[in-house]
């Protein structure tokens, strides 16, 4: 299943980055970040409850990235912009 992502602030400035997702987390979510050549920029799991992730400090250079969640079967992804 794939839907989109509600990342934000959007396009990214500083280094907080908040995901929501419409998926209900209880546990460990993988989270990659590529950047649009395909190189893995970040790669963490990250413990989330509810429907949101935080990110904080996320170090990203400028650009235009994919942001993806996968937990247990489930697959989300979105697009970020970083200035």
């Amino acid at each position: 299943m794939k839907k989109e992502l509600t990342i934000y602030p959007n396009p990214l400035q500083g280094s907080h980055l908040s995901i929501e997702s419409t998926i209900y987390f209880n546990n460990m979510v993988d989270v990659k970040i590529t950047d649009m050549e395909g190189r893995e920029v970040y790669s963490q799991p990250n413990y989330a409850t509810g429907n949101k992730i935080e990110l904080n400090p996320i170090d990203l250079t400028r650009g235009l990235f994919v942001v993806s969640i996968q937990y247990k079967q489930l697959r989300q992804s979105g697009v970020l912009i970083v200035y």
